[in-house]
C-alpha cells in the first residue's frame, strides 16, 4: 500500500496499531436519545469499540467482526485497544476508528439495516441545520443539537410504529383491495400534513423545494406534534381496529393541536 496519499493521522494510527495495544479512554456521547460508549484513543483519534459497534446495529457479537469486516472491504484492521472499564478492567478488545464506524454506519444503512438509517437520517439532517446556522450566523448550541436529535428520533420511532400498525392492520383484513393497500400509508400521512400544517405533502415539498423525506426539514414542535399523533392514531389500530386513516383522524381531533408552521420551533 501506498503511504504518500494517506494523512498523517492515519499513518501515526497504523504505525500504533503494528507496534502495540492501544489504550483508550471511555465516555458516554449523547446521541439524542440514547448513548453510544466512545473511545479516546492515546492517538487523539475517537473510536468505537466493536462491540458497542455489535449491540448498536443488533449484530449478534460471534458475527460482528466477520461481517464488518466484509462490508468495510479489503485492507480494513480493527484497532487493538485497552480502555478501562468498572466492569472490564483494561481487557484487550477491537475497536473502529470513528472513520470507519461512519463507512460502517453507510454501508449498513445500504444493507436496510433499520438503525443505522435512522442514525444516518438524523445525521445528515444535524449536519445540514449546523452548515445553514453557520451561513446565517446563528449559534446552534450543543444542547439545542442533542434536543433536535431527540426529538427527530421520537418522531422517526413513532412513524415506524404508526406504519407497523397499519402493516398489521392490512394483515388483520385480507379483503382490503390492492389500490387501498398501494395509498393507505401515503393518504394517512397526507391527512396528518392537511390537519396539522394545512397542506399536502406535495405543497410543502414544493415551498421546501425538497424531494426527500418532509420529516427531515420540520422544526421541532413540529416533530413533537407528529410524535404525539401517530402514537396514539397507532394505539388506536392496534387496540380497536381502527381503520388507519380514520385512526390518524381521530387522534388529530383527540390533539386539537390546530393549524401550525412545519417550521415551528418554540412551544406556544
Amino acid at each position: 500500500m501506498k503511504t504518500e496519499n494517506i494523512p498523517s493521522s492515519a499513518k501515526n494510527v497504523m504505525r500504533k496499531i503494528n507496534e502495540k495495544v492501544l489504550t483508550a479512554t471511555v465516555t458516554l456521547v449523547p446521541f439524542g436519545i440514547f448513548e453510544i460508549e466512545g473511545l479516546m484513543l492515546e492517538t487523539e483519534e475517537f473510536g468505537i469499540a466493536l462491540q458497542q459497534s455489535a449491540t448498536l446495529f443488533s449484530v449478534p457479537q460471534n458475527n460482528a467482526q466477520r461481517d464488518f469486516k466484509a462490508l468495510l472491504g479489503e485492507g480494513f484492521q480493527f484497532l487493538k485497544i485497552s480502555a478501562k472499564r468498572a466492569e472490564r478492567q483494561n481487557r484487550p478488545e477491537k475497536a473502529l476508528t470513528l472513520a470507519d464506524f461512519e463507512k460502517l454506519l453507510f454501508e449498513l444503512s445500504l444493507k436496510g439495516n433499520r438503525r443505522a438509517i435512522e442514525m444516518a437520517r438524523a445525521l445528515i439532517g444535524l449536519s445540514l441545520t449546523q452548515l445553514f446556522a453557520d451561513a446565517f450566523g446563528q449559534k446552534f448550541e450543543k444542547e439545542e443539537r442533542q434536543a433536535w436529535l431527540s426529538d427527530r428520533q421520537k418522531s422517526k420511532d413513532a412513524f415506524w410504529d404508526l406504519e407497523q400498525a397499519i402493516d398489521g392492520y392490512l394483515l388483520g383484513h385480507p379483503d382490503k383491495s390492492d389500490n387501498y393497500r398501494k395509498w393507505v400509508y401515503l393518504n394517512c400521512q397526507d391527512t396528518l400534513n392537511r390537519h396539522l400544517f394545512g397542506k399536502c405533502a406535495a405543497k410543502i415539498r414544493e415551498e421546501l423545494q425538497v424531494t426527500n423525506l418532509l420529516r427531515d426539514h420540520y422544526g421541532r414542535r413540529a416533530l413533537r406534534h407528529l410524535e404525539s399523533i401517530q402514537s396514539l392514531a397507532s394505539r388506536y389500530i392496534l387496540k380497536s381496529d381502527v381503520e388507519p386513516k380514520e385512526a390518524c383522524e381521530k387522534a388529530i381531533s383527540e390533539f386539537a393541536f390546530g393549524i401550525i408552521s412545519y417550521k415551528e420551533d418554540a412551544e406556544s
